[in-house]
């Protein structure tokens, strides 16, 4: 069960919450800003901040790999954390026709600035390839409508799919990015081998009406690349090769 209120003693404190099976980071508050957020969406899941490994979405299953990737259904080993600061996971791939490769998930807060890292190992005697993302839910007690990443609005393609679908956006990443969400302190996000970012939030449909959008959340998503680009060359690691992504978040001077 995903707990869903965390509240800091002290109104202005940054701190994180995370738990050991799946890596699920249940909360992020930064200057007593709740970022991060767990939730439950309009289909009866449970949702929480998760990181995609070895690949972000594809439910077609390369390699036999599940949505979005196993991390987030494992039992982790825990190997460092401090409650509220820092947490360090590290678990063995081996699904499907994936095997021996090693991740590590950091996740800190330091100076209000949270940073999360991914650490991919290829353990194999063969190339394994990865496309590594972060499902990041972000609080939107406001409602999401008017959320602006890089200073683009993205209501409209949400809403009417012009961009991909109804109710995703894929955006360009900077190494600098600003996220204004209604009703929140702007925030900089900054990223280190994620290329792209797909917004998304869940959406009911309702027949000939319109969709009905959770309002509570809103996902931004770090990528290294689209989903197809998992097996593309770009995306091997040979045997004994690493991949490190980073992202870090903090409020806006």
């Amino acid at each position: 069960m995903l707990s869903r209120e965390e509240s800091p003693q002290n109104p202005h404190e940054s701190f994180i919450k995370v738990r050991s099976h799946g890596g699920f980071i249940e909360n992020v508050t930064l200057q007593g800003q709740k970022i991060w957020t767990a939730v439950m969406r309009g289909d009866g899941k449970e949702g929480a901040t998760h990181i995609c490994v070895p690949n972000f979405g594809r439910r077609d299953k390369p390699m036999g790999l599940s949505h979005h990737g196993p991390w987030r259904e494992m039992d982790l080993k825990e190997l460092s954390a401090e409650e509220g600061r820092s947490s360090i996971l590290e678990g063995e791939i081996n699904e499907g026709e994936y095997t021996n490769v090693h991740c590590i998930q950091t996740t800190t807060v330091i100076d209000d600035t949270f940073t999360l890292t991914i650490d991919l190992t290829n353990e194999s005697q063969s190339e394994r390839p990865a496309n590594l993302g972060v499902h990041g839910y972000f609080d939107t007690e406001n409602g999401w409508e008017g959320t602006k990443i890089n200073g683009r609005e993205i209501t409209a393609g949400m809403l009417d799919g012009r961009t991909n679908k109804p109710g995703t956006v894929i955006l360009d990443l900077k190494i600098n990015n600003t996220i204004q969400i209604p009703g929140k302190k702007p925030l900089v996000l900054e990223v280190d081998g994620f290329k792209k970012a797909v917004v998304w939030v869940y959406q009911k449909l309702n027949g000939d009406q319109p969709p009905t959008f959770d309002q509570n959340y809103i996902c931004i998503e770090p990528i290294e690349d689209i989903p197809e680009s998992f097996g593309r060359p770009e995306s091997q690691i040979p045997p004994g090769g690493s991949r490190t992504v980073t992202m870090s978040l903090k409020i806006a001077e």
